[in-house]
């Protein structure tokens, strides 16, 4: 008989053999069951560790990517503000024109309305015809075309006008100086006017000259293969697209810089001449 209350399947040590290497299996299965847990940690720690990395180098070459967009950002901004700048300054420029323009006309209005007057200009200050005819017979004198070259003040177109009225030389000679003379006047205003329209006129090319090449730098400076990516195109295609979305072709780019280049130089020429005269 053995101790008293000890199970009896302990007092055989055949089974305590088998039991104690069940319990030993049962560990050693537990241990494996651990360590395979362990490695499959390590082994999604890793790969973990790995595409974490890639997100991390990713997210840097969007910052890059960011980064170049902003500086491109400025640089555009940049020149869209010297452009305003240079808008502005053409504004102010066609302004004085139009200015100068519209001065040349009053004064040629002023010589017309002069003209239209008969006003000259004499030692008694601005008379017309009539009130010189009359001046003349007050005072009846001795040497008439002396004393009409003395009131004129030795203007000879004046004198040659005068003197027809006055009956004083044949009118036929003096009515051909008048003519003449107008004829000179309005030639003179006529060929101003069109000068200035036509200085307007190089100047609106001018600005449209530089807008074809605005819009021509703003097509240069596109992403044309990002750009097709992004659509689905070939990279000649999206060129295309965007080339047709600014207006912009070889031959009009080509054919406004030769304008402006021909504006540049006629205002050049004209700016010389106008120094010349002052």
């Amino acid at each position: 008989m053995g101790r008293p209350g000890r199970p009896s399947e302990l007092k055989n040590p055949r089974i305590i053999c088998v039991q104690m290497e069940e319990e030993v299996l049962y560990r050693i299965e537990e241990l494996g069951v651990e360590r395979s847990a362990f490695i499959r940690g390590a082994v999604e720690m890793a790969l973990g560790a790995d595409s974490l990395m890639e997100v991390l180098r990713e997210k840097e070459q969007l910052r890059e990517a960011v980064r170049a967009l902003r500086r491109a950002c400025e640089e555009k901004d940049k020149r869209i503000r010297e452009l305003e700048r240079e808008v502005e300054r053409t504004k102010r420029r066609i302004a004085e024109l139009e200015e100068k323009l519209a001065k040349k006309e009053g004064r040629i209005e002023e010589l017309r309305e002069e003209m239209d007057a008969k006003k000259y200009r004499t030692s008694f200050g601005w008379l017309t015809a009539e009130e010189i005819k009359q001046l003349y017979k007050e005072k009846n004198p001795v040497d008439p075309k002396a004393w009409l070259s003395s009131v004129l003040l030795g203007n000879s177109l004046a004198i040659q006008e005068v003197a027809a009225l006055l009956g004083l030389q044949d009118s036929s000679s003096s009515s051909s100086a008048v003519a003449d003379a107008k004829t000179a006047d309005v030639a003179d205003a006529v060929r101003e006017t069109t000068e200035n329209a036509e200085e307007r006129e190089r100047i609106e090319r001018m600005l449209k000259a530089r807008e074809v090449r605005r819009r021509r730098r703003r097509y240069e400076e596109w992403d044309f293969k990002r750009l097709a990516e992004d659509l689905g195109l070939t990279e000649e295609e999206a060129r295309r697209i965007v080339a047709e979305k600014l207006g912009l072709s070889s031959s009009s780019s080509s054919s406004s810089e030769a304008e402006e280049a021909e504006t540049s130089e006629e205002m050049i020429k004209r700016a010389r001449s106008i120094l010349e005269g002052y």
